[in-house]
């Protein structure tokens, strides 16, 4: 699934899916692609996903033009500094399981 910023067919956001198809024999033939749109109200007043379907060729332009911005991505994440952990107060501890204990 590949995010896509405006689809060819009615000009929404959507994702890229491709779909395959079987043929008579059951054996996966081609893929399909379509344009999946998320709809807050569809019938019934329930999200629902619209479908528009996008031939081959134009699917291939934008998973074309995809692969290219992802590849132009930095692939690695700035470090971030940790912070230091504080120093656990013993005492505070022995302090603490003798309260829940009941001391000896």
């Amino acid at each position: 699934m590949v995010k896509i910023d405006i689809c060819p067919k009615c000009g929404k956001k959507g994702s890229l899916v491709r779909k395959w198809v079987k043929n008579a024999k059951g054996e996966r033939y081609e893929p399909y692609y379509y344009v999946a749109h998320y709809v807050k109200e569809g019938p019934k007043g329930k999200p629902t996903i619209k479908w528009c379907y996008i031939p081959r060729e134009k699917a291939r332009e934008l998973l074309g033009k995809a692969r290219l911005e992802e590849e132009t991505k930095p692939k690695t994440k700035p470090i971030e500094e940790k912070k230091p952990k504080k120093p656990l107060d013993f005492l505070k501890i022995i302090k603490k399981v003798f309260k829940r204990e009941g001391g000896f």
